[in-house]
């Protein structure tokens, strides 16, 4: 009976190792770069605007609860200008990028409605839910939007790069937006409130650079808005009693889960996501 080599056995055949190169192509995949957003040159300097306007509001309490709840600030009217420069349909609203993340919105989407079911019953009114809903809305334009805008801009601008063109920027500018805009958000005075330790920060700086990266590598914006609101409904439904700590740990792994592996789903169905070469 005829024995298959291995791999880089002296017997292998030619036809054998192009099988083993095509099965591995398809399964080691690599974004084949940034998202593909261009803006008008207004835009960063917008966005810096809407992170000094946000910081400032939040910093100094002018804040607008008339939900109750987190809250907005004045930066959600600018923040929805900027993405309106920028084109929704180039941060992920287009039909086609919602077919490619629906298996994504379609889980987060149904553990929100549990969720939010949950918090209603034990926690708050359904117009907190729709504040804390508002409030990842912001939170996202600003530090996944905005944020990223602003400091990768100035990255690319300062190392020569075309500044309103995000895959033009290369891996430097993309870097430093990633984590500046995770530290920013860290450091907003509700999340500093939430810690004891500098460890505990690590949590909040790790999802944050999670959604900022995801955010610059597919340009999707509402798979990012909707865990967001889910992890901070449950967050605060766990705290209030309203959700046992296993139950909470059960829904942001699988919110946040479901959010990493959909994008690589999406990324396969929108041809960002290419064989991995070597």
């Amino acid at each position: 009976m005829r024995r298959f080599e291995e791999p880089g056995e002296p017997g292998e055949s030619a036809d054998i190792r192009r099988v083993i190169e095509m099965r591995s192509a398809r399964t080691r995949v690599q974004w084949s770069g940034w998202t593909d957003l261009r803006c008008p040159p207004i835009a960063v300097p917008l966005a810096a605007v809407v992170v000094i306007t946000a910081a400032v509001a939040v910093w100094s309490g002018l804040v607008h609860r008339p939900f109750g709840g987190p809250g907005f600030t004045l930066a959600l009217p600018a923040a929805v200008i900027l993405a309106t420069f920028v084109g929704w349909n180039q941060l992920g609203f287009a039909a086609t990028d919602l077919r490619a993340w629906r298996e994504t919105l379609l889980v987060i989407g149904a553990l929100l409605v549990i969720v939010g079911m949950m918090f209603v019953e034990r926690v708050g009114s359904p117009a907190e839910v729709i504040a804390y809903a508002i409030g990842s809305v912001e939170e996202e334009l600003v530090f996944r939007l905005a944020a990223p805008l602003a400091t990768g801009g100035f990255a690319a601008w300062v190392l020569g790069r075309p500044v309103t063109d995000l895959r033009a920027w290369g891996n430097v500018p993309c870097t430093v937006a990633v984590v500046t805009s995770a530290v920013v958000f860290t450091c907003m005075p509700g999340h500093l409130a939430q810690v004891a330790g500098p460890l505990q920060l690590v949590p909040f700086l790790t999802i944050a650079m999670l959604l900022t990266y995801i955010v610059l590598r597919t340009g999707a914006l509402l798979p990012g808005i909707a865990v967001h609101a889910l992890l901070n409904l449950a967050t605060v439904a766990h705290l209030d009693g309203a959700i046992p700590y296993p139950a909470w740990v059960v829904i942001v792994a699988v919110g946040l889960g479901a959010y990493a592996m959909g994008a690589e789903r999406a990324g396969r169905r929108l041809g960002l996501l290419a064989p991995a070469v070597g």
